[in-house]
């Protein structure tokens, strides 16, 4: 599998919360109210569990192979989990902070002030990272992306056998390839996407409060939403030699989702001076998480083999597909 299917890890790094309700304030204090904070969180890394664009030179590597035949030790990893004894790789892949909002709006079921009712919901700019490589019109930068073969296919009238591979998209030509010769032009383009929301309605009530200091419980109900996705294109077209006139195009297509659904306990306090105010709270929520994965490929190609088909690289009929499962899972929040 390419991607997680678990519950990211969060940063909150800063909050700033507008009291709506008692801006212009009048008369007895309103039993409702609102705030809205601007959100800033770290979404933890996606794992890249298999190398997914290789490079070196021909002589050695024909185009970047990652082991025998070739000398995968003069072979390196452009993007992708690392794969001894190439070279580079990263197991990896980060992404940007992303900004969002929360908005809180409760009411007072007492005039004291002691117990409300109140719902929240939060939203995440979704953050995307991956990686993009073309050729030029002769085949450079030589890179392709690595797979392990498990069948006989043709190069024009040469037969490439199973066992260690890749896919090459970019591919000058060279008198050190003794496979075949001829230039390949192309490219790849990957695409790691993550995107968070969540919502909460529960009931607060004070167990303690002075002039100072206000330390309230909660207890309600969490869902949180975590899509995932990753994306691989690749474009192949024969410029000369046996790979004249030959082109085509394979996608894959590996998409989570994680829906949470808890009940939601927790302890808030807040410290007022005037009018300013400092708030912490601190929530745990179990429950269960519907996982779900989506898996889906194809391809098309001209002058070579089928013109269409249900593969991608590494989306293939074994493993394509819906699949679904609920797990006991917990979530935990500061802030």
């Amino acid at each position: 599998m390419l991607h997680r299917t678990s519950v990211s890890a969060l940063a909150l790094v800063g909050t700033l919360t507008v009291p709506l309700a008692a801006m212009g304030q009048t008369g007895p204090t309103p039993r409702v109210y609102v705030d809205i904070e601007y959100l800033h969180m770290w979404l933890k890394d996606a794992p890249l569990a298999v190398p997914l664009v290789s490079t070196g030179p021909v002589a050695t590597t024909h185009h970047g192979l990652l082991g025998p035949p070739e000398n995968g030790a003069d072979s390196t990893v452009l993007y992708g989990a690392p794969f001894a004894p190439a070279k580079g790789g990263n197991s990896s892949q980060a992404f940007d902070g992303a900004p969002g909002t929360r908005l809180t709006a409760g009411y007072w079921l007492d005039g004291a002030k002691r117990f409300a009712i109140e719902g929240s919901g939060f939203w995440l700019a979704s953050r995307s990272g991956g990686d993009n490589l073309r050729s030029d019109s002769q085949g450079n930068p030589i890179a392709g992306i690595p797979v392990h073969n498990s069948v006989t296919y043709l190069i024009g009238s040469m037969a490439i056998f199973p066992g260690e591979d890749s896919l090459p998209f970019s591919l000058p030509d060279d008198p050190a390839r003794a496979r075949a010769n001829g230039i390949i032009t192309g490219g790849v383009r990957i695409n790691n996407t993550i995107s968070l929301w969540g919502a909460q309605i529960n009931g607060t009530g004070t167990v303690y409060r002075d002039s100072m200091f206000d330390i309230s419980a909660i207890g309600g109900f969490r869902h949180l939403s975590l899509e995932e996705g990753f994306g691989l294109v690749t474009d192949i077209n024969g410029q000369t030699g046996p790979f004249t006139g030959q082109s085509g195009v394979a996608f894959d297509s590996f998409k989570t989702s994680n829906r949470f659904y808890g009940a939601n306990l927790g302890i808030r306090g807040r410290v007022t001076y005037g009018p300013w105010f400092a708030e912490l709270s601190s929530q745990f929520a179990p429950g269960l998480s519907h996982q779900t994965i989506s898996v889906n490929g194809g391809y098309t190609s001209v002058n070579f083999g089928p013109s269409s088909g249900p593969e991608g690289v590494f989306a293939q009929p074994a493993n394509e597909g819906r699949r679904s499962a609920d797990r006991v899972a917990f979530v935990t929040k500061a802030d």
